[in-house]
Formats: C-alpha cells, structure tokens, sequence
C-alpha cells in the first residue's frame, strides 16, 4: 500500500528555524484500525509513544518544545528528519481518524518583529 500524495498547500517546507533534535520513544504496542467504511478490511500497526523535542529559533533565541506523539517507523508520510534521516510517520493520536503530523509550520520576516509558530491546524502562536 503507497501512502497518498499530500495537497501541495498541505506540504510543510523545510526551515533552519526549526530544529527536530530527538525523539524519545517510551513504550510501543500494536494499534487495530478499522477499516474506511464498506467491506474495508481493518489493519494493525507497531506505534511508539514517545516525545518529539524540538527547537525553535527566532532571531537570538530559542524556544525547546517537548510534545506527546506516536511514531510509526515503517511509513515515512512526515517531513520531520533528526540528523539528515526521516524518523517516521508521526500522528497526535491513535484512533481514527488519525490526527497526522507532517512538521511544524513557521513563518517570519526580516521586516517583522515577530514570528508565527504553530504545531496543528486549529491553533497559532506568536513569537516575539
């Protein structure tokens, strides 16, 4: 099974200023999906319950993020790399429908005082 192409406006393009720096896995156990709904066929998965750590930098300054997520290791969907390598497939939950994580967004400018942060689709964060 191929993963699904992405929408180009939901690609996350790679920044200097966010910095995957590890990510700790704590316990792995098999997951049972349903299936998408008429004779589908349900699957299992191994997923990690781990922390992502992250840095994000903002001019001098850096802001260290710790966030709960499971990690797939044999899909290869996210952008998120750790020393030049993809880590995996990583999502926020493990019930469907499965809340994926494809990287952190950032935006700035050299005109601006702030920056724009955010880690899901519902919230936004400003750096100043």
């Amino acid at each position: 099974m191929k993963p699904c192409k992405l929408p180009r406006w939901l690609l996350v393009i790679k920044t200097p200023c966010i910095k995957y720096r590890y990510f700790q896995k704590i316990k792995q156990g098999k997951v049972r999906f349903s299936g998408g709904g008429g004779n589908a066929a349900g699957h299992s998965e191994m997923l990690f319950q781990g922390n992502l750590y992250t840095d994000v930098v903002f001019k001098k300054d850096t802001l260290r993020l710790k966030e709960f997520m499971y990690l797939n290791e044999e899909w290869h969907t996210s952008n998120v790399e750790i020393d030049g390598k993809n880590i995996g497939a990583l999502s926020k939950n493990r019930e469907q429908p499965v809340e994926r994580i494809n990287g952190y967004m950032y935006y700035s400018n050299e005109r601006l005082q702030y920056a724009l942060f955010t880690n899901n689709d519902k919230k936004i964060y400003l750096i100043k």
